[in-house]
């Protein structure tokens, strides 16, 4: 398959041979990849069935992987373009940020999305930085109005408040241009419309990510030792079981508390943190101070103890108890 629709003397389609040769040998590689990942799931379970189909134009982004051989890509001397192909395609500007202090020692790989913005992935090797001296720890209490609540010995803070209303705003507004697009006429109108529906939906898959990495950016700065509770999200969001709104699932699941415990996992190997996780049962309806428990807790936003008469805010409350359960049992 390679020498027929690589080598080009033994192309017949014209508009073949006007892909470069690398994009093409690329291609048949990820083929390749392809066949192989599902054959290796089918040896695992022999029900498991595949399709492999052409890639389509209209997908969200469409890729492009480029080996780093025979000149195919090079940053110019300026610093401030880059080189793709350079019989075919002019050069392209680029942040010279973005690539400071990084070698081109890998493949790389061209993504455009729906609105045809490009993104250039350049995979590096990064080095670990060593654990801060001495330890500190924190506690953290997920959920839906505030993001992260964390809590330590020396202080307490919220991470993402109000988040979740900042982005049912976008969802409804997203809503109402689905709604809006299936009621249109006329083909052009359709599809602007739905080019609209990408931005929204761009918006918030971005403001969801700079909230992730900004979080464990400045927990991994901070902190040595994190304690996070397992969020079930999935479970608590069951129609069949859940005992939420639709709006507050909804909420919970936009936020995508399990991506942002890889993420937090991941940039704690980055700062030789460690992410210890734990649970949280009771953590909510315990009093911080007597130890009372308060089941007619409900959706309030401050905790107030019926025994000794504390009234501190729910999330703090809930981020020291976590602290408080854990801590000692993993010290």
């Amino acid at each position: 398959m390679g020498k027929r629709f690589v080598a080009s003397r033994n192309i017949e389609e014209p508009w073949l041979k006007q892909c470069p040769q690398v994009i093409r040998s690329c291609a048949i590689r990820d083929l390749k990849a392809a066949f192989d990942s599902n054959f290796a799931k089918r040896k695992i379970n022999p029900n498991h069935t595949f399709d492999v189909k052409f890639k389509a134009k209209k997908d969200d982004v469409t890729a492009v992987r480029i080996e780093r051989v025979n000149g195919a890509f090079k940053v110019l001397d300026d610093g401030k373009h880059v080189s793709f192909f350079p019989k075919s395609l002019k050069p392209m500007g680029v942040d010279p940020r973005a690539l400071q202090g990084i070698e081109l020692k890998h493949d790389i790989t061209l993504t455009k999305d729906r609105l045809g913005r490009f993104t250039l992935h350049v995979p590096y090797r990064r080095e670990n930085q060593a654990a801060q001296e001495p330890d500190t720890w924190c506690a953290i209490d997920p959920g839906v109005r505030t993001f992260a609540t964390v809590f330590s010995p020396t202080d307490a803070c919220k991470i993402g408040d109000g988040a979740a209303t900042r982005l049912a705003k976008l969802c409804a507004h997203l809503d109402k241009l689905t709604s809006d697009t299936t009621k249109a006429s006329g083909l052009q109108r359709r599809r602007r419309m739905k080019k609209a529906q990408v931005r929204v939906r761009n918006r918030i898959v971005h403001l969801v990510d700079e909230l992730h990495w900004q979080a464990a950016s400045f927990l991994c700065k901070h902190y040595t030792d994190i304690l996070l509770p397992v969020f079930e999200t999935k479970k608590m969001a069951c129609r069949l079981s859940r005992k939420i709104g639709s709006k507050t699932a909804r909420s919970m699941l936009t936020l995508s508390h399990y991506k942002f415990r890889m993420r937090l996992i991941h940039k704690a190997a980055e700062h030789g943190c460690r992410v210890h996780l734990c649970t949280e049962e009771y953590t909510s309806k315990t009093c911080t101070r007597c130890g009372a428990l308060k089941h007619n807790l409900g959706g309030a936003k401050v905790y107030r103890c019926p025994v000794c008469m504390l009234r501190i805010d729910r999330d703090i409350a809930g981020g020291r108890n976590i602290f408080l359960k854990n801590a000692v049992a993993l010290d």
